[in-house]
Formats: structure tokens, sequence, C-alpha cells
């Protein structure tokens, strides 16, 4: 399972770290979110594009993926 962000940051707030740091998380959770198990999911993609616009808000895309959650395993009913 996989989850991708795609998002335009201003990294003059916060700084370049916490928009990497931001974006993997959003990653990490929409991977979850599709039924990743939360154990196995990792960053496997992360590209920056510069903005044509600004040069504090590049684009960060970042995928991450993990295995498919047991839904069910173990539960009666």
């Amino acid at each position: 399972m996989s989850g991708e962000v795609d998002r335009i940051y201003n990294c003059g707030e916060n700084g370049r770290g916490a928009a990497i740091e931001d974006a993997r998380s959003r990653a990490i959770q929409a991977a979850i979110d599709a039924g990743a198990d939360q154990s196995s999911v990792t960053v496997m993609t992360w590209r920056t594009y510069p903005s044509n616009t600004c040069r504090r808000r590049p684009a960060n895309v970042c995928r991450a993926i993990g295995d498919l959650a047991a839904i069910g395993v173990g539960s009666s009913g």
C-alpha cells in the first residue's frame, strides 16, 4: 500500500527541515490510511521541485509504501 503527498511549502516560516518532516509524516499517514501496516511503512521516493514563482516555496513530493495490514485476523464474528 502506498501514500503520496504533493504540496508546496513556504520554507521561510519554519525552514526546509520542517517542510520535509511534514511531507514525510503526511505520506506515511496516507499509506497507513490506505491500509498499510504501520510497522512496515517506509519512504521510498522523495523529490523537491523548485517553484517558478518563489524560491522559498519548493514543491515536495514524497511517497511512502508498506505491506498490507492484516484486517480482522484473529477476530471472531
